[in-house]
């Protein structure tokens, strides 16, 4: 949040790009130990890993969809113009 209050626009981005950098590489190395996992319950604890860790990356493809709006008041470019009208 303190990204979102930042007076410099590069903050916002810079923080979800190295957010997203993180949480890639912690999936790559959850791939790494499922491959040698050896219970199911490894397997079981990997896989929720997994889930929650796209999770993360899900809130941050949405920051990067709704924050740079509330920040400048503008549409981001991937943004469906409907989206922000009511109606």
């Amino acid at each position: 949040m303190a990204a979102v209050r930042s007076a410099d626009p590069a903050v916002l981005p810079g923080v979800l790009s190295r957010q997203r950098a993180c949480l890639l590489r912690q999936l790559h190395a959850l791939a790494d130990a499922r491959g040698t996992s050896t219970t199911a319950v490894d397997s079981l604890l990997i896989t929720a890993a997994e889930l929650h860790i796209r999770a993360d990356l899900g809130v941050v493809d949405a920051a990067e969809e709704t924050l740079p709006t509330a920040v400048t008041g503008q549409s981001s470019p991937g943004q469906i113009p409907s989206q922000t009208a009511a109606g």
